[in-house]
């Protein structure tokens, strides 16, 4: 199930029980590319070098499974070239789930499948960029992370999910 749905209209929204935020640490500085348009719709980080990220943070804990994304808003001009998954429970100590590279200025969908983790934020990482504009900025859209909340019983039985106690 995807955790951020199809259509939002703000950068919080509900996710079952949990209260879900979509962060990043840069949105393109106009008017109407707020963060939650980066999600599902489009946009693109500020025109700084990379790293940029983008992810969401849960006021409680989540099982995650896969991170996709659409690397480049337009289809035509590719930006995202190396990239990380990574995970945290505190927002402090983050641990990476998956790095990847996309391969060419053609392809335009990732998907990114790593074990379950359990965590109360997921964010994608760019590293760097391909430079077909002249700009080092990264565009995206259509992100998908795949989870569901974690319960009580994942503490109690140590095989749920694979994850250890």
């Amino acid at each position: 199930e995807s955790i951020v749905p199809e259509n939002i209209a703000s950068n919080a929204f509900d996710f079952h029980d949990a209260s879900i935020e979509i962060e990043t640490d840069s949105v393109w500085p106009y008017p109407g590319y707020e963060q939650y348009r980066f999600f599902n719709g489009f946009g693109a980080t500020n025109n700084t070098p990379p790293p940029h990220f983008i992810g969401i943070r849960s006021n409680k804990l989540l099982i995650v499974d896969s991170f996709d994304f659409t690397a480049s808003w337009d289809r035509v001009y590719m930006t995202c070239k190396d990239y990380k998954i990574e995970s945290s429970l505190d927002g402090k100590t983050w641990d990476t789930l998956y790095t990847g590279i996309v391969p060419s200025t053609s392809l335009y969908d990732v998907k990114c499948e790593f074990k379950p983790t359990i965590c109360k934020q997921i964010r994608c990482t760019i590293l760097s960029t391909y430079d077909a504009r002249g700009y080092k900025w990264f565009q995206g859209k259509n992100f998908k992370i795949h989870g569901t909340l974690a319960g009580p019983f994942l503490y109690t039985n140590p095989d749920a999910y694979g994850i250890p106690k």
